[in-house]
């Protein structure tokens, strides 16, 4: 349940405190891609460890994402699923094969492909979700 207070601030203008979220807009900075996605769990905070305990969402705090939307644009901004285990990648890759696409979406994907590099710390945390 998301859950947001008004706070009147100078002027009469309103602010809006997040008290309770449960989704929120990120940004994969590298790949220029940004999804709403669902928040999963405060990790970190450098200020207090007390707003960890209690999850509070406050600016700078590091929090974990469930990471499907970008997924999904990931395989279709490349057309290689991440986030496979070794034995799950060559069905994938055939899998791949007998998908179809135009001559030109074929094309973008293979220049694409010419200048991509994933961090291997990144597919370790696409794969355990």
């Amino acid at each position: 349940v998301t859950r947001v207070h008004q706070v009147r601030t100078r002027g009469g203008n309103l602010k809006f405190r997040a008290m309770r979220l449960d989704t929120g807009n990120f940004s994969w900075g590298s790949e220029v891609c940004t999804r709403k996605t669902r928040i999963i769990d405060v990790v970190y905070n450098a200020s207090n460890n007390e707003l960890v305990r209690t999850k509070a969402l406050v600016k700078n705090a590091v929090v974990t994402i469930d990471a499907t939307p970008f997924k999904a644009w990931y395989e279709q901004h490349y057309g290689i699923k991440v986030g496979l285990k070794k034995a799950q990648k060559k069905a994938a890759l055939e899998e791949a094969a007998d998908t179809k696409l135009s001559n030109h979406v074929q094309r973008k994907q293979a220049e694409r492909q010419k200048d991509r590099t994933l961090d291997p710390a990144l597919e370790e945390a696409f794969t355990s979700g």
